[in-house]
């Protein structure tokens, strides 16, 4: 059966990942000795390989978005090609970028499976993640700022607020996270002290915590609550 396949560019560090967590579904992620391909049914409904190659893209951003929640440091691939493959197998296709990226190391998250110990989940937990993102726009607003190459202060505070729109209350009151650390990050970000120039207000106007948080600890601390509250919201 014929079928488009969006080739992707990275290391295999990076590529591995989205086999793993992604597949099945509308739109997958598989391998075989050529490279790692989407593919899959929202594929199928493109007219062209241009809008194969736009539909993917954002595919993409919201797949490595969740990704990098679940494992920090994963670096987005890029499309190298939109492949047409006829019934006969044979692929022709449309090179639209490609990408060298660096080697790193990881850990991956556990994945939880329900069940018989073989029998694989209907849903891996980025699938189930992306699916909750999917249908709240500060979700995916905060998921993708968490992903961004270089996340500063702004950007994580900025996350925050989204996912506390998405809750309706702030995280601590939703039960993610204590009152004191929520306070440690916001003084932390507010701090011109502790987030420099990255800081929301000038030097002096605001007290830092006793115990101000680090960028690491701040980007720590917005994923768990994020995370948190995408398993919320897929149950």
């Amino acid at each position: 059966m014929s079928r488009w396949l969006v080739k992707l560019e990275g290391t295999s560090f990076d590529l591995e990942d989205f086999p793993y967590w992604f597949p099945r579904g509308q739109v997958f992620a598989t391998a075989d000795a050529d490279g790692t391909y989407l593919v899959g049914e929202l594929l199928e409904n493109c007219s062209d390989s241009a809008a194969v190659y736009q539909t993917a893209e954002t595919l993409l951003d919201e797949m490595h978005a969740v990704i990098c929640l679940l494992d920090p440091g994963i670096r987005r691939p890029t499309i190298g090609v939109v492949l047409r493959e006829n019934d006969a197998g044979k692929r022709t296709g449309t090179v639209y970028a490609s990408a060298t990226i660096g080697g790193r190391s990881k850990v991956r998250a556990t994945l939880t499976v329900e069940g018989a110990a073989n029998t694989p989940p209907s849903e891996t937990q980025a699938q189930l993640l992306l699916a909750a993102a999917q249908v709240n726009r500060h979700l995916r607003i905060g998921l993708s700022l968490l992903a961004m190459p270089h996340v500063s202060w702004p950007h994580l505070y900025r996350a925050l607020e989204e996912i506390e729109a998405s809750l309706g209350k702030k995280v601590n009151d939703a039960g993610v996270c204590s009152s004191n650390e929520r306070e440690r990050f916001t003084r932390s970000a507010n701090s011109g002290e502790v987030a420099g120039k990255e800081a929301r207000h000038r030097i002096g106007k605001f007290d830092q915590p006793l115990q101000p948080m680090t960028l690491r600890d701040a980007q720590a601390f917005v994923r768990r609550c994020l995370d948190a509250t995408l398993r919320k919201a897929a149950k």
